[in-house]
C-alpha cells in the first residue's frame, strides 16, 4: 500500500512538473504572439501614414504630408536635372528600408510658394522635417562628395545624422571603408 502511495506522489509531481512546463510554453507563445501583433500593428500604422515608400506629392498636399508624420524627407527636384534623377534613384532604394520615415518628392517648378518659403536655391534639395519643422537641408551634392556617382549609403548616412533614420554600426563601418571623403563618413552610430 505504501509503495502504491509513493507511486501516486511521484506521478503527482510529474504531472505538476509537466503542467508547469506547459504553462511556461504557453506564456512564451503568448508573449511571442503579442510581440508579433504589436509589430504588425506598427507596420499597419506606418503603411497608413505612407512611411517606407517614396512617392510624389503636389503643392496642395505638402503641409498635410509634412505635418502628419514624425519624420519626413522631401526631395525637391527638376525633371530635367540629371543630379535630381540620381538623388531620386537613391531615395527609391533607401525608402523601403526605413519604415519609420516618410519619403516624398515634389516638383520644384510646380510649388513656387514652398520653394520661396523654404529658400530653396539649388536643386536637388532634400529637406528633413520632424513633426513639420525643418531639421536640416541638403542643397546640391556637395555634402555627398560633390559628384553624381556617390553611393546610396552616403545619402543614407547623411539622413541618419539628421535623426530621421537609424543605421547600425556595421553599416557605418562598411561605409567608412568605401568612402573616399572623410567628411561624409563621420560616425555616429545608433547601435
Amino acid at each position: 500500500r505504501q509503495a502504491f502511495l509513493r507511486a501516486i506522489v511521484v506521478h503527482s509531481r510529474d504531472v505538476k512538473d509537466r503542467h508547469r512546463h506547459h504553462v511556461n510554453i504557453m506564456a512564451r507563445l503568448a508573449k511571442a504572439c503579442k510581440t508579433h501583433l504589436e509589430s504588425f500593428q506598427k507596420e499597419k500604422e506606418n503603411a497608413a501614414q505612407g512611411t517606407g515608400e517614396y512617392r510624389e506629392i503636389v503643392e496642395e498636399d505638402f503641409l498635410k504630408e509634412v505635418t502628419g508624420t514624425e519624420w519626413v524627407v522631401v526631395h525637391f527636384y527638376h525633371t530635367e536635372f540629371f543630379a535630381c534623377k540620381v538623388v531620386d534613384k537613391h531615395m527609391r532604394l533607401i525608402a523601403p528600408k526605413h519604415r519609420g520615415c516618410k519619403f516624398l518628392y515634389l516638383n520644384a517648378e510646380k510649388c513656387a510658394f514652398f520653394v520661396t518659403k523654404l529658400m530653396i536655391q539649388i536643386l536637388p534639395t532634400i529637406i528633413v522635417f520632424q513633426n513639420g519643422v525643418v531639421v536640416d537641408q541638403l542643397a546640391g551634392l556637395d555634402e555627398l562628395g560633390g559628384k553624381d556617382d556617390f553611393r546610396t549609403e552616403v545619402l543614407e548616412h547623411w539622413l541618419s545624422k539628421q535623426g530621421c533614420l537609424k543605421l547600425k554600426k556595421a553599416t557605418l563601418a562598411a561605409l567608412a571603408r568605401h568612402c573616399d571623403d572623410s567628411s561624409c563618413c563621420d560616425s555616429d552610430a545608433s547601435d
